[in-house]
């Protein structure tokens, strides 16, 4: 009886959340449907104090699915910095952001057939360039792993972290545990820490806040460990 009433209470928890997270996204539609928010928009740009630019928002969301194009879609235009003018604050400086609105604005007008390539950035401030690229969602991804079919035995790396989205099929269910394994590079056994929230990966990625602890355990090399869940997570 103890363990029904800790699945009610967790299952009525998920559906509030759930609920809010519904009304978020109807408040996000309703901002994106707004006739304030349009493609053709010239929005002015501040960059790191340095310099005012202006593009189109088309530009800026260029590239649909990264995190530069989420946060211009019109979804999030009260949530975003502004300098004391009213200017989208952007903090990098120029000589890193300018060559990144040069890519987007060949990435919009160029053949969609044709690749346009990434642009290196300045020899001296590689490392920042690559790292406000991997900011923006700009990197194309490093790797795929296949979560269903590949054995535990053959998994060869190990990073620091990943984030991925559970969404059941038909039904909905509960999540009790996580089953995964540390790479073959891993000598011994390594630690894992999960965090969870409600929504898309997408839209809580950026937002630290949203994350909650939900297990932590030893991961042992290639062989399955199974970290339990502190609460059930009702997906659906």
């Amino acid at each position: 009886q103890r363990e029904q009433a800790a699945l009610r209470s967790a299952l009525s928890a998920e559906r509030a959340r759930l609920q809010a997270e519904r009304q978020e996204l109807e408040e996000e539609k309703a901002r994106m449907q707004a006739p304030s928010v349009r493609k053709s928009d010239v929005l002015s740009l501040n960059l790191g104090g340095e310099r005012i630019v202006q593009r189109r928002r088309s530009t800026l969301c260029a590239v649909e699915d990264s995190f530069l194009a989420a946060r211009f879609s019109g979804r999030w235009e009260q949530e975003l910095d502004r300098d004391e003018d009213g200017r989208y604050f952007i903090n990098y400086p120029p000589e890193l952001f300018v060559p990144l609105l040069d890519y987007l604005g060949a990435r919009e007008t160029e053949d969609p057939s044709r690749d346009v390539p990434l642009p290196v950035g300045p020899e001296n401030q590689r490392p920042q360039f690559q790292a406000m690229l991997r900011y923006f969602g700009m990197l194309p991804a490093v790797s795929v792993l296949d979560a269903v079919r590949t054995p535990y035995e053959s998994v060869v790396g190990c990073d620091h972290g990943l984030a991925f989205e559970v969404v059941p099929k038909t039904n909905s269910l509960f999540l009790v545990a996580l089953e995964m394994c540390a790479g073959r590079s891993v000598a011994t056994a390594a630690t894992a820490t999960v965090y969870i929230c409600q929504g898309t990966l997408l839209r809580r990625l950026r937002q630290r806040d949203e994350w909650r602890q939900a297990a932590t355990g030893p991961l042992r090399p290639c062989r399955a460990s199974r970290l339990e869940l502190s609460e059930p997570v009702l997906l659906q």
